[in-house]
């Protein structure tokens, strides 16, 4: 995978990254889920179930995870529609993939 063009600024943008290098290319939804369960985990273990966050579950940052991933695109990674129109759609109803950053 080529080298992003700058390091990950956010744990949200870390962890995708991570995962990313790791699968290579990671249909959307699946990565923000991903990365959703492994931020709530990190956030309940740090005792965020204090606050209740552990009511919310990890669904509770799939909005913001999301947004993050594609603020990312061209930086980090580039995020290439699934289908072969180009149209890009909302992650939950057709999966976009997502590809380390080339140079």
């Amino acid at each position: 995978m080529p080298t992003p063009l700058r390091p990950p600024a956010s744990p949200t943008e870390h962890e995708a990254l991570h995962l990313v290098r790791r699968e290579r290319a990671v249909p959307l939804d699946v990565l923000a889920s991903a990365v959703a369960r492994h931020l709530y985990t990190a956030e309940v273990q740090r005792g965020g179930w204090v606050v209740t966050v552990e009511h919310f579950g990890p669904h509770t940052y799939l909005p913001g995870i999301t947004r993050v991933i594609q603020e990312a695109h061209g930086v980090l990674w580039h995020v290439e529609p699934a289908d072969d129109t180009g149209a890009a759609e909302a992650p939950t109803s057709h999966p976009s993939h997502l590809e380390g950053a080339r140079s």
